[in-house]
């Protein structure tokens, strides 16, 4: 049971107006929110277990980015399922003083970076000079599209 233990991880969130990390359990069928648990080992039973050697994080945070529209309103942690516990406690800390070199290394050791929602254009739409390009004929209509007279 250990060695089984030792192969899985799970999820750690810190929501934005909350200040304590909790376990992802799952997301609640009925609100279509996050559903979290306090780390501790009472809730261990209940805590979403990642396997290291499947492909269920990558699946989760596909399925989560497609749910959630805004990922930037949570922070996400990948720990070992055994050491969820002091991990939080330890993450817990940190995030209070996110600033301190140490605990910014800690953050970053655990942290899951989520694929940013924001689009990016090769070319900054706002630095154009769109009055010169109307010069030669060319306008904008509407969000970015271009037309020619």
């Amino acid at each position: 049971m250990a060695e089984k233990l030792n192969d899985q991880d799970v999820l750690l969130v810190k929501e934005k107006n909350s200040d304590e990390l909790k376990v992802v359990k799952g997301i609640n069928p009925e609100s279509k929110k996050l559903d979290t648990v306090h780390p501790n080992l009472e809730n261990q039973p209940d805590f979403m277990k990642i396997d290291r050697h499947g492909n269920a994080l990558d699946n989760f945070m596909e399925n989560f980015n497609r749910q959630f529209k805004n990922p930037t309103e949570f922070m996400f942690f990948k720990v070992p399922v055994n050491q969820a516990e002091e991990i939080a406690k330890s993450l817990d800390i940190a995030l209070k003083m996110p600033e301190a070199p140490n605990y910014q290394k800690l953050l970053e050791s655990y942290k899951i970076e989520l694929p940013s929602a924001k689009k990016e254009f090769a070319i900054n739409p706002d630095l154009v000079n769109w009055k010169k390009f109307e010069q030669y004929g060319v306008y904008t209509r509407g969000f970015g599209k271009i037309g020619y007279c």
